[in-house]
């Protein structure tokens, strides 16, 4: 996995919709050059299609993603929210979540998108990561928890 690089990590983001949360997220992977602006409506699109909300123990998580069209090159944003917003949940689309954490991933490549989502999801298996990551309110904390635990 590509490691989590403060510049994409936002903190605090006040936001009323997972579309509001999405746009957030391109916008500032769009002006670090790493997908171009229409990457949004992408992503937007195929969540409504394919959700991507999972019911992880305490704190919720979302990792919506798109195909590479609009990706110009890999890497993975994230946002820890103000206030949970609703995503639908991946296992059961009908059963919304309460998400706080939104992972923004963005591949070139289908297998280096499927190796993302299980470093990601091995991340999600310890509850207290999530916890951390919540209550922290520094996106270079946050890259070096994240990093580290990617690392071992």
């Amino acid at each position: 996995m590509k490691y989590f690089n403060e510049d994409l990590i936002m903190t605090g983001l006040p936001a009323e919709s997972s579309d509001e949360v999405i746009n957030s997220l391109v916008g500032k992977m769009a002006d670090k050059g790493y997908v171009t602006p229409d990457y949004a409506l992408e992503v937007t699109e195929r969540e409504k299609k394919h959700p991507t909300g999972l019911p992880t123990q305490e704190v919720k998580v979302a990792i919506p993603h798109a195909g590479a069209d609009n990706v110009i090159k890999p890497g993975v944003a994230l946002a820890v929210l103000k206030k949970p917003v609703v995503f639908c949940n991946m296992e059961n689309p009908d059963q919304d979540l309460d998400v706080s954490i939104v992972f923004l991933l963005a591949n070139k490549d289908s297998g280096d998108q499927l190796k993302d989502l299980q470093s990601l999801t091995g991340l999600f298996a310890d509850p207290s990561i999530l916890q951390r990551v919540v209550k922290s309110g520094s996106a270079k904390e946050i890259a070096e928890l994240l990093n580290q635990r990617l690392s071992n």
